[in-house]
């Protein structure tokens, strides 16, 4: 991710991983039926919002969450930049 991302939106491939989460999470029936592109917001349109709710339902997120609260802000986790904004909600 580009903090500085001169973009507001942006179509992203999604890798091997990605897809195989989506048929994990039971939207898709398998990787072959997985789209392999989506569109996605660039951090600084997620930035630009009045306030920020970020979902978190899963516990095997649970690393993403610590990683998002704990960590350096860095692109090497970029949902530690969520830290920054004045109206930022984890649930």
């Amino acid at each position: 991710a580009d903090f500085n991302d001169p973009e507001l939106v942006k179509v992203v491939e999604l890798d091997q991983a990605c897809r195989q989460q989506q048929v994990g999470e039971g939207w898709f029936p398998s990787v072959e039926s997985t789209p392999s592109h989506a569109v996605t917001l660039t951090v600084p349109a997620i930035m630009r919002a009045e306030v920020i709710s970020a979902v978190v339902p899963d516990e095997r997120k649970s690393e993403a969450v610590r990683a998002t609260m704990k960590d350096e802000v860095s692109t090497a986790c970029p949902a530690t930049v969520m830290r920054n904004h004045a109206s930022c909600h984890l649930w």
